[in-house]
């Protein structure tokens, strides 16, 4: 062998262990996380990824996103979708809505309400502009696939925080968050659960044409804009004109924890917290700084459904039913029976809270 090729072998030689060493820093903690097969894919991604670009940030992205393809690829397929949410071009249907209001009927004797079936039941009716593609459109995007696990068991390891991160992006812009489960012992669980802030928001613009048209055909028992008339005009509407409804499966293949969209709510009625976000996306409509909070209750043992109501932050009446929220004092509003504002079912319990979310 030749001076020079000998020098040359000897340099391969030199650098062999750092070579191995560089090696080892690139592919063996991918190979000890994911195991081979999405070891080696994660790895090849980052340092292809990082070639391409020359930041840590899309590398460490690009290895996550890879090794969720092998690992959890229900996970990898709801992260490639286009999550935009795109409404088709506006067009309205008039809607009718007639419902009765038996509170006039309603006579309080020594704090006891008694119902005086000599009085008359007030009944109502309007019309309204609805866009039902629109609000089709807003209830296909909401959601995630049934078949991607919902519990954090993948969630917050910090040797995955760009996978964390862009699972966390793709939920949000889909309506959803990771929240604490109530139902954990340890405190610390997270779950995915609906985004009520999303859904208020995305479907306000829809709804208030609804709202204003209920808050100007309902009767006038207070001032005509008083904060408490609309929230009582609202509450009317969303108890009588709504109908409560089991929610059934979805047949898209999505979950929405039992949940509809505000405008699938209106339209085709829903349970005790769809209708609390209907209720929130109205009152929001009219009144965009009033607080609200969906409080979530236990009822019953193990195994029975809980109950959730809405909580509105007008000014409490003498005898109202309120809690302290997020600072302040709200006062109760029962959406699935005919309650009169700050009145609530004798079952009722503010110990049984299992959380509230202030929408902001």
């Amino acid at each position: 062998m030749s001076q020079p090729a000998s020098r040359a072998w000897r340099w391969v030689g030199n650098l062999a262990p750092f070579v191995a060493i560089i090696l080892c820093a690139l592919f063996a903690p991918a190979f000890a996380r994911y195991g081979i097969e999405g070891g080696w894919a994660a790895s090849t991604a980052r340092v292809a990824e990082f070639a391409r670009t020359g930041s840590w940030q899309a590398a460490s992205r690009a290895e996550a996103m890879a090794a969720a393809r092998v690992r959890m690829p229900e996970v990898a397929a709801f992260l490639a979708q286009d999550h935009h949410l795109e409404l088709p071009a506006p067009r309205a249907d008039i809607a009718h809505f007639a419902w009765k209001d038996n509170r006039p009927q309603i006579v309080r004797i020594k704090g006891k309400d008694f119902r005086d079936p000599a009085r008359d039941v007030l009944e109502i009716s309007c019309t309204a502009p609805v866009d039902r593609d629109a609000i089709a459109a807003v209830e296909a995007h909401f959601g995630w696939p049934s078949k991607m696990p919902t519990r954090s068991y993948f969630i917050g390891d910090a040797a995955e925080p760009a996978m964390e991160q862009a699972y966390r992006d793709s939920l949000a812009a889909h309506g959803c968050c990771m929240a604490l489960d109530p139902r954990a012992a340890d405190g610390r669980s997270m779950v995915v659960s609906p985004d009520y802030a999303w859904l208020v928001s995305v479907s306000r613009p829809l709804l208030a044409s609804v709202a204003a048209k209920v808050v100007s055909v309902f009767p006038a028992y207070e001032s005509r804009h008083s904060q408490r008339r609309t929230v009582d005009a609202l509450t009317s509407f969303v108890q009588r004109a709504v109908p409560y409804v089991i929610i059934p499966a979805a047949p898209d293949g999505k979950e929405r924890a039992g949940l509809r969209t505000p405008g699938a709510t209106l339209l085709a009625g829903g349970d005790c917290d769809s209708k609390c976000v209907l209720l929130a996306t109205l009152i929001r409509s009219i009144d965009p700084a009033l607080p609200v909070a969906v409080v979530n209750f236990r009822r019953g043992g193990p195994g029975e459904q809980g109950h959730s109501m809405l909580f509105v932050g007008v000014d409490p009446a003498a005898d109202d039913v309120t809690m302290e929220l997020g600072g302040r004092r709200m006062v109760a509003v029962e959406t699935t029976d005919g309650w009169d504002i700050g009145r609530v079912p004798q079952d009722f319990d503010p110990a049984s809270m299992q959380m509230f979310v202030m929408i902001p």
